[in-house]
């Protein structure tokens, strides 16, 4: 009886009684199944916790002389994705390759990194068997709505619904939901309360005043509001959402605490814009007339389209894209901070403000100019462009950090003791500048475009950069150094990992087949490593195998090997690193087995040489008896000729065991078609229901394994224990053909009875 099941289920359904109402992901009670015999499975479910994707990885980036890398994580790397594989791209040529990831993994994540030093990382959702993925110059900017921030629906929180063409008043704190079409008129009376004013519809609005401390607009993401006239002040806040359509004839922001934020992707203002507010956007706002920032300022993580000039007199802070068509100026005593891009098609002049850039892009098609006291700052690889002419009249051109660079095609002019100090380099286009005072001091340099030392990469927010890169490619197989796995070795480049770079999977086998055990699934337990060594071109070149023995749970002594279904002996070159000691295993001078139709690999012949028992029947099945430890034996593959993954296939390609060191009597996964030197006759005997004839192997008539393989470093069974008993939804994974708890083994929260557990 599974202990989990009574005392276990009564605290579960108390639980649940308990906290219904305000815990919405709590694990549901495990099913009632007691025995693995009893289980119904699908004759479809091939008992598989990963699955093959085909990858297809291509690059429009601008071309460097070598190949860029790719580099794919199971999950975010900046909070412990791991790496599970990496190729090259570049050159017409693309990363193509077959990889097996645990099917509850939802998406990967990829890295570009290229010799120009553009590094891109994108998150890939995975429906279905393929993925075809383009890295493209785009910019790390856009609707960057920050996933603490919730999208707002009108499902919930309206105290009233309207629609029509009516006149309606917000107020007594109220929300009141458009969800469908309105062209009426709305009024707010903040000296009630206000309230706020949810558009889930499409919203025709005149004129709309939002005026007062508990006044506001939202935007969500299906609805739009289009108004000639909207007036936010004495605190009224317009706020829109991702994929809203908003179009304003004229916005006003009347005093200092109105406020607009945006994450709308197509935010239009169809006029001039002097907001004395504050405007936060993270989408795409765009303005057709001129932008005077006043009020609280700008704050810009998005996109922001300026059709004439902007003119500053309040602190920016920058972090997206602010394109002007106009000409863009920075008034005395105010503060703008650039930690991406900003474009001016017109001429940009700085009137005694602090204008700081953190590896960011500045490009100005006319004129640059410095006057009063002003502050240029460029920290950390910072790139000014200017399409003319740079004129410091007065003012400070300062480089903190990384070498920065200012490039100038026209005229360079210094007046009034100007200086250029830091960590600058002044690219002038003929290497000259009109002054007459020293200019470059504090390590700043003057050189001519012919002369450019510096190297910006192109980026995320930079598409230009500047000079060029140094690059490292020892074993001149086109791969850089700093991205080649193997920089001396021309035949190899690239590591693909399973489960991935850091984690060990499992392999837990019963041994009685063709006859069934006590689905304890200890007889044995080896842990698996593979790495897949790749050339340049994305084949494999190597297969390097780790395996390491946790548990025997059995008296027989058993062997242990893997057939590479995909490759034939003589597309293999040696095989090194086995155990195999007792006499009954022949090997071809490659180091396969020979005699075999496929490449099988013997890692041991048996367990008993790679373990080290410290007493007792059993090897760490038993609590009471002390645990033994086991050799980590490395099997390493080479190929004859480098191989397309596609051939060669994934880890841990067709393991099986080898019982009581019968050679003939092997026993595999789940429909894994057994080697050339199995003994067939036992397929289909005792309670063994193979059928050659349809593909079906090393099942039982309800369909039963007697070995599984897991993503994962897992957690064996005791001694005796049905695996049923210690992992409480192994069996709903299992009747729902692996489509429901597919991280049945982790250790989740209710998942596990620790007590059953070695």
């Amino acid at each position: 009886m599974k202990t989990r099941n009574f005392l276990s289920l009564i605290l579960l359904s108390v639980v649940a009684l308990t906290f219904t109402a305000c815990q919405k992901d709590e694990v549901p009670p495990p099913s009632q199944v007691q025995n693995m015999k009893d289980l119904q499975v699908s004759p479809d479910f091939k008992w598989e916790t990963a699955r093959d994707i085909e990858l297809n990885f291509s690059s429009s980036m601008p071309s460097a002389s070598t190949l860029a890398k790719i580099t794919v994580y199971d999950g975010n790397p900046a909070d412990n994705g791991q790496i599970i594989a990496s190729g090259a791209v570049g050159n017409g040529l693309n990363f193509t390759t077959l990889l097996k990831i645990p099917t509850r993994i939802a998406e990967i994540y990829a890295e570009y990194k290229d010799a120009n030093g553009m590094v891109q990382l994108v998150n890939i959702p995975i429906s279905g068997n393929k993925v075809n993925y383009t890295f493209t110059a785009a910019l790390k900017y856009g609707n960057l709505k920050s996933s603490l921030v919730v999208e707002p629906d009108c499902s919930t929180d309206c105290d009233q619904t309207i629609s029509g063409s009516g006149s309606y008043t917000i107020d007594g704190g109220k929300t009141f939901c458009i969800t469908d079409n309105f062209n009426g008129s709305i009024s707010f009376e903040s000296w009630d309360g206000g309230g706020t004013l949810k558009i889930c519809g499409t919203a025709s609005i005149p004129q709309l005043i939002v005026s007062g401390g508990n006044c506001k607009v939202i935007v969500t993401g299906s609805g739009s509001l289009t108004s000639t006239t909207l007036i936010l002040e004495n605190g009224g806040i317009l706020e829109a959402y991702s994929n809203t359509l908003v179009n304003v004839g004229t916005l006003n922001l009347n005093t200092n605490n109105a406020k607009v934020m945006s994450y709308s992707n197509n935010f239009n203002i169809n006029s001039n814009f002097a907001p004395n507010g504050l405007v936060e956007n993270s989408g795409t706002m765009n303005v057709s007339g001129n932008y005077t920032n006043n009020g609280n300022g700008l704050i810009n993580i998005g996109t922001l389209n300026i059709a004439n000039n902007l003119e500053s007199n309040k602190n920016i802070n920058n972090s997206g894209k602010i394109e002007v068509d106009g000409n863009i100026t920075f008034n005395s005593g105010e503060v703008v901070t650039n930690t991406c891009q900003i474009i001016t098609h017109g001429n940009l002049t700085i009137n005694g403000s602090t204008f700081t850039n953190n590896n960011a892009y500045i490009k100005v098609d006319h004129d640059f100019t410095l006057n009063s006291t002003s502050n240029l700052v460029l920290q950390d690889q910072s790139l000014l462009s200017i399409g003319q002419n740079f004129t410091a009249n007065k003012g400070n051109t300062i480089g903190e950090g990384t070498l920065n660079s200012i490039k100038v095609a026209g005229n360079s002019v210094f007046n009034s003791n100007t200086t250029v100090s830091g960590a600058i380099e002044f690219a002038d286009y003929d290497g000259t500048v009109t002054t007459s005072h020293t200019v470059f001091v504090n390590g700043a340099t003057l050189v001519s475009w012919e002369n450019i030392t510096n190297y910006i990469p192109i980026g995320p927010c930079n598409p230009e950069g500047i000079g060029n890169p140094p690059i490292t490619d020892t074993d001149g197989d086109g791969v850089p150094d700093e991205m080649d796995e193997y920089p001396t070795d021309p035949t190899r480049a690239f590591n693909t990992y399973y489960p991935n770079e850091n984690t060990w999977g499992s392999l837990a086998f019963e041994d009685l087949w063709p006859s069934t055990g006590d689905y304890d699934f200890n007889d044995l337990v080896t842990y698996y490593h593979f790495t897949i060594v790749t050339n340049a071109q994305n084949k494999v070149v190597d297969i390097i195998s780790k395996f390491h023995v946790k548990a025997i749970g059995a008296g027989f002594q058993n062997g242990f090997g893997f057939q590479i279904d995909g490759l034939t002996p003589n597309m293999v070159a040696s095989v090194t690193g086995t155990h195999l000691e007792n006499n009954y295993i022949t090997l071809a001078s490659n180091g396969l087995e020979a005699n075999q139709e496929k490449a099988v690999v013997i890692a041991w012949d048996n367990a008993e040489n790679v373990i080290h028992r410290v007493g007792g029947s059993m090897f760490n099945t038993v609590h009471n008896e002390q645990t033994g430890t086991a050799d980590t034996v490395v099997v390493t593959l080479q190929l004859a000729q480098a191989q397309e993954v596609s051939v060669v296939g994934t880890p841990p390609f067709n393991p099986f065991l080898i019982r009581q060191m019968d050679r003939g009597h092997e026993i595999h996964l789940v429909d894994h078609f057994p080697t050339s030197l199995m003994y067939n006759t036992l397929l289909g005997t005792y309670e063994d229901a193979s059928n050659s004839g349809e593909g079906k192997y090393f099942r039982t008539a309800n369909n039963l394994p007697w070995g599984i393989d897991i993503p994962y470093s897992f957690d064996w069974m005791l001694e005796k224990e049905d695996i049923l008993n210690g992992y409480n939804y192994f069996d709903d994974w299992a009747q729902s053909s692996g489509t429901e708890y597919t991280d049945w083994y982790l250790p989740n929260p209710g998942y596990r009875n620790e007590d059953v557990l070695y």
